[in-house]
């Protein structure tokens, strides 16, 4: 974690050093603040201070913003002495915000981050940034918008999503496309075209080895086809340490996974003998393809089987998924993060294994709750009544003998000889399981008692539970010990002869 922190401490020092330096060079008074950050962030891929993706991404941040500062009649880093100008500002990104021109997702934050990186590169005073950010933090806040976590696959999305992609390379006629929207079903207009042989098997490998390995899509794009041992059954793909070396991680790959991979490896080995990685293009290119590429296909492939209705589908969730389950299963966080390369268990417990914090936040409250649990089970003057062992029967007549000999058996030894027998229970008419059907040996002695809201039968001698049942008289239980309260409560009355009626019984009063 000390070391984590020490580079990230470096890295901001050499961006610091870099920005003072281009101001030094450079005149701010007359461009916008999207000219200014634009030229800078280009100085630094010019450098190689930052990548190329990074830098593009950087770009369309910043031209976002400038947007928004030329809707409210900023055109310079003067204009933002004015207050009335920050104001308007505030009022455009509040109006973009609603209309779904800025994103409300967590990624706001990052935006928001390069929005104070912009200002301080057009060398806008501190005092001005500080009170420009304040009101747009004001603003993200009155949204409350809620953060998000990676979510994880789970085991039999996952099943199904392996299985689907066997019978579509079996039979390509089934697979739907996968490189455009998913059909009408989605809302997508496109139309369909059924999948290539080699993006059919190419996605099948991929995501067979992110199930299996849970690497990032950067460590996907660097495995070769030398990289894949399928006779020692292990392969391995390269992770980025401290900027600029890389570090080797071995997976061992399960019998199951096997045929996936080597279809596709054997599909290269035969089609695309320039092929290099397993992340080549499907039209014969032999280097490594866009990620969209890659993920473009996983995504409409999650559509289509109904496991995501949103655009965040891709083989980064997989992480989430082994994180998830060994977290459920267990295993310390430190272990965790070293199986997913990770410097420290932070984003581990916060991100990938939320659902699993979750799960183990609810099992520590539990013991409080017990603690706390009002003592609803302990009823004093437990009813012991007769209850009859009926034999096995078809279900639905043993549901109903079980309850009948329950509440009958409650009500006898609360009224006594209060009720009786409702002539109607014998009529097949109108009650068709007579005492007959029932087929009942001699009782033996149970104890019913409440427990969590059921009516429960015990044997007396054993303590096994032979009837159980959900009821609403459970609110009625002191009435059963108390014939009287039962007599002179309406309500408890009207419940107790709805059982009764339920069951073949006449009504009390």
């Amino acid at each position: 974690m000390a070391e984590h922190i020490v580079k990230l401490s470096e890295r901001t020092h050499e961006h610091r050093e870099q920005l003072l330096e281009y101001q030094s060079q450079t005149d701010v008074s007359t461009a916008s603040m999207g000219e200014i950050a634009t030229d800078f962030t280009r100085s630094q891929v010019e450098e190689w201070q930052i990548t190329e993706k990074s830098g593009q991404g950087k770009i369309s941040a910043f031209n976002r913003w400038q947007m928004v500062f030329e809707e409210a009649g900023i055109d310079t880093p003067a204009d933002l002495r004015d207050r009335a100008r920050r104001a308007n500002f505030c009022e455009v990104f509040n109006t973009n915000l609603e209309d779904g021109r800025f994103q409300q997702t967590y990624a706001l934050k990052r935006q928001m981050e390069l929005l104070k990186e912009m200002l301080t590169i057009a060398q806008i005073p501190k005092g001005i940034i500080n009170k420009l950010m304040t009101g747009v933090e004001a603003i993200v806040k009155s949204f409350k918008i809620q953060k998000t976590h990676t979510t994880p696959y789970s085991a039999e999305q996952t099943k199904l999503v392996l299985s689907a992609l066997d019978e579509w390379v079996a039979d390509p006629s089934k697979a739907p496309s996968l490189t455009k929207d998913a059909g009408t079903k989605h809302g997508g207009t496109k139309a369909i075209r059924a999948p290539s042989e080699a993006s059919l098997k190419r996605l099948r490998a991929l995501t067979t080895i992110s199930a299996i390995a849970n690497c990032r899509i950067s460590g996907l794009k660097t495995i070769k086809l030398e990289d894949v041992d399928l006779e020692n059954k292990e392969l391995s793909y390269h992770v980025t340490k401290a900027r600029v070396f890389t570090e080797e991680c071995k997976v061992r790959i399960p019998d199951w996974a096997i045929p996936a991979i080597a279809s596709w490896v054997s599909f290269l080995t035969e089609n695309r003998p320039n092929a290099t990685h397993l992340c080549c293009g499907d039209n014969g290119n032999a280097g490594v393809v866009a990620d969209s590429t890659l993920t473009r296909p996983l995504r409409n492939m999650m559509k289509h089987l109904d496991i995501v209705t949103t655009q965040n589908a891709g083989y980064h969730r997989f992480r989430a998924s082994v994180a998830s389950s060994a977290l459920k299963a267990g295993e310390a966080p430190s272990r965790v993060a070293m199986a997913l390369n990770h410097q420290d268990g932070g984003q581990l417990s916060t991100q990938y294994g939320q659902s699993a914090t979750q799960v183990a936040s609810n099992e520590v409250r539990s013991h409080w709750l017990d603690d706390i649990r009002p003592d609803i089970e302990n009823i004093p003057d437990a009813l012991t009544v007769e209850v009859p062992e009926w034999e096995v029967l078809p279900s639905d007549i043993k549901l109903m003998s079980n309850l009948r000999a329950i509440a009958t058996g409650m009500l006898s030894n609360a009224f006594g000889d209060d009720y009786q027998r409702n002539p109607d229970a014998d009529n097949p008419d109108i009650n068709p399981y007579t005492d007959a059907d029932l087929q009942a040996p001699a009782p033996s002695l149970n104890k019913c008692t409440y427990e969590n809201g059921k009516l429960v039968s015990r044997d007396a001698v054993t303590g096994t539970i032979t009837h159980e049942m959900v009821t609403e008289l459970s609110q009625t239980q002191p009435s059963l010990v108390n014939p009287q309260v039962a007599g002179s409560n309406p309500a408890h009355g009207a419940k107790l002869n709805r059982v009764c009626r339920l069951l073949g019984l006449v009504q009390f009063c």
